[in-house]
């Protein structure tokens, strides 16, 4: 049999059998603890997840973080403090895909004005100008052309649901 490399102390070893993944019993002990079987499965899940999958899981991240960090601030377009919360975008997410995680783009914003009002862009505008500056919304204007159909990448996507993460622990 060909040799291979022990997952577990890197060295190589030639296998006595097919299936043998590691070289010895104390790798074997390592190699199967359950944390250690949970870390390979959450990889391997990981690398077959389909980039739809991908994306859903990065926008989760993302949408819980512009909620929280938006938490004590009101419905960025009518001003309510009582609702349903959702991460609305001023510039549509399902038109200008590269602007989907960007963190000006998306307020907090209630269900009513997201959903029913189809975002209720002129008061949204009004509200973002209070928030980021009139500059801000200009800048963000001026991208958004550069950013209509961007597709990511499933690396990106990983990425920044990692970084979202890790930025909903720190708030908490």
């Amino acid at each position: 049999m060909k040799a291979k490399l022990c997952p577990v102390c890197e060295i190589k070893f030639k296998p006595t059998k097919p299936l043998q993944q590691v070289c010895g019993l104390k790798c074997a002990i390592k190699y199967n603890k359950p944390k250690a079987i949970k870390e390979r499965f959450k990889k391997m899940k990981l690398e077959s997840a389909r980039l739809p999958e991908l994306r859903a899981t990065a926008r989760r991240y993302f949408q819980q973080y512009i909620r929280l960090r938006d938490k004590h601030l009101p419905c960025i377009s009518c001003g309510t403090t009582e609702a349903k919360w959702d991460g609305g975008h001023y510039l549509k997410a399902e038109i200008y895909t590269g602007l989907i995680f960007d963190e000006d783009n998306c307020h907090k914003q209630c269900a009513y004005c997201n959903l029913h009002l189809d975002g209720n862009t002129t008061e949204y505008r009004e509200g973002l100008i209070k928030r980021i500056g009139r500059v801000g919304v200009e800048l963000l204007e001026a991208r958004k052309d550069l950013a209509r159909m961007y597709k990511f990448s499933p690396q990106e996507l990983v990425q920044i649901a990692e970084e979202y993460k890790t930025k909903l622990k720190e708030i908490k």
